[in-house]
Formats: C-alpha cells, sequence, structure tokens
C-alpha cells in the first residue's frame, strides 16, 4: 500500500472506519502526510486505537506530522470519540459533526464548543452541526442559548 500512496498526493480523505482494520487506519493516516481535510465515518472508539502498544507507536508518529485542519465526522457522537478526536487533531480550524439523535443535540454541542475552548485549539474557526430532525425553532432557542457558553 505505501508504493501506492506515494504515487498520488492525497489532501482529501474520506474513511468508513468500520471497512478497515485500525492498523490499517492508522497507517493510512501516517503515510497520507498532505491530507488537509477528512471525513470519519463510524470512528471506533479510542480504547479500541490503543489496544496494541503498535498502534501507539504509529498514532505518537501521525500526531507529530498530521496537517488536518477540516474534518468532519459522520455517525459518531459519542463524547470520548469527540474528545480524542480533538485531542489527535490539534491544528483543526472546522470541525462538523453529524448528529442524528434530536436528544443529544444540544449537550453534544455544548460538550463539542467547551472542549474546544478547554484545548485552547488556536485558529479554530468554525463549527458545522448536521442534523436531519432539528426543527428551526429548536435551533434557533439554542443559538440564544450559546451566547452564554462563550
Amino acid at each position: 500500500m505505501n508504493s501506492l500512496l506515494k504515487l498520488v498526493d492525497i489532501n482529501r480523505l474520506d474513511i468508513d472506519y468500520h471497512q478497515m482494520s485500525t492498523n490499517t487506519f492508522i497507517e493510512i493516516l501516517i503515510l497520507l502526510q498532505n491530507v488537509n481535510m477528512i471525513r470519519i465515518t463510524s470512528l471506533c472508539s479510542p480504547s479500541e486505537l490503543f489496544m496494541l502498544n503498535e498502534n501507539k507507536i504509529f498514532l505518537k508518529i501521525f500526531l507529530n506530522s498530521n496537517k488536518i485542519t477540516k474534518l468532519t465526522l459522520m455517525n459518531t457522537c459519542a463524547r470520548d470519540r469527540i474528545d480524542f478526536i480533538l485531542q489527535i487533531f490539534p491544528h483543526l480550524q472546522s470541525f462538523a459533526i453529524e448528529i442524528i439523535d434530536n436528544d443529544i443535540f444540544e449537550p453534544i454541542i455544548k460538550f463539542i464548543l467547551t472542549k474546544i475552548k478547554e484545548k485552547n485549539i488556536r485558529n479554530f474557526t468554525a463549527c458545522c452541526f448536521l442534523t436531519i430532525d432539528a426543527a428551526n425553532d429548536q435551533f434557533e432557542k439554542f443559538t440564544e442559548k450559546l451566547y452564554f457558553i462563550s
């Protein structure tokens, strides 16, 4: 796979995590040094990524070299996964997440914004929340509440 990936300059990546092993996922992240935009569907839990010592070493290599500034998470709203993502992508400028369940819409947004502030992610400019079921009035009420978070 290494020689194949070196043939092209890839800067955008769309990964459905359930279609590959953890090792393959980490290997792709390491090999594609110029990726600056990534969309991940169904991300595994952080504990699954750190199960093998080998993964920890590869992940450390990735952390030192990654240039990803734009990230979209699809089908992943677990707080441990979101926190992990914000940890391994410290150069994020924009972040989008698909929120399927209306009941967790507000708590997840608050959690994400709080984590971005806590982690002091510099140059962060945009956060997008993708939802199918949120009604306009629900969104408007929530945007009013956002002023109290910042």
